[in-house]
């Protein structure tokens, strides 16, 4: 499938690009990339799925609203990558006090409840200061889950579906994007996912839950016709690996 960019200068020549897994970059407010995609996305043909998560964002204004799509992860590679996101950082020795508290969990609830408990009867000042840092951040994003207004059900219609998470916090935005994502590539045929901000929710130097998904959806959704769209103001800080 291609989509029409427009006509070759003197010859009138129509000029084409496949819908493949595409970047588009430019300045903010001044290049002109949300009337890009929503062109591009139009002329595809096909349905896309987009995030807000910057308060007073003008993009996509016209575009349809749906309620957020959202299922808690509690394994420890999940709760890792939002701490990474989190911290900037990567978790290494930490890695071993995250399984230890994710397993048997079935909730981020469940997670935050092991932390705590395994704080208290931590032996060694290190133990406790990494179960501190668990439960304190889950006591930051327990409360925004709760108070999230999310469907079980991802109700995409022909255009672009408009996701607003600009009132919650960098994690829980992160949280919905990934799960739009996995429904995407479990469920959805013949859609695109247009991740806002990618420097920031699919990072170069760290990890964070959306790129665990955009790994799984980059390599194998556009066999079902699923396709990812990054949305940057530069490239230099968007992740990049030469196996994709």
């Amino acid at each position: 499938m291609n989509i029409l960019l427009g006509y070759e200068l003197g010859t009138g020549k129509a000029v084409e690009i496949p819908v493949r897994h595409m970047t588009v970059t430019g300045q903010t407010q001044e290049s002109g990339k949300t009337t890009t995609l929503e062109a591009l996305i139009g002329r595809s043909g096909l349905r896309a799925v987009t995030f807000i998560t910057k308060r007073a964002e003008s993009a996509f204004t016209s575009s349809r609203r749906i309620p957020a799509y959202f299922r808690q992860h509690c394994d420890w590679q999940s709760v890792s990558a939002l701490l990474e996101a989190l911290l900037r950082q990567k978790m290494k020795f930490e890695r071993s006090w995250i399984m230890r508290v994710c397993k048997g969990a079935r909730t981020l609830s469940d997670v935050r409840h092991n932390a705590e408990a395994a704080q208290r009867d931590a032996r060694r000042s290190l133990d406790e200061s990494v179960y501190l840092m668990l439960v304190a951040y889950l006591d930051l994003l327990l409360p925004e889950i709760e108070r999230l207004p999310y469907s079980d059900r991802l109700d995409l219609q022909s255009g672009v579906n408009v996701i607003d998470v600009s009132e919650y916090s960098y994690g829980l935005q992160a949280l919905v994007i990934r799960s739009v994502m996995e429904r995407v590539y479990e469920k959805e045929h013949g859609v695109i996912v247009l991740i806002p901000e990618a420097w920031e929710f699919v990072p170069q130097k760290h990890n964070s839950p959306v790129k665990l998904a955009a790994v799984q959806l980059i390599r194998k959704g556009a066999a079902a016709g699923n396709y990812v769209w990054l949305d940057s103001q530069d490239i230099a800080g968007v992740w990049m690996t030469r196996s994709v």
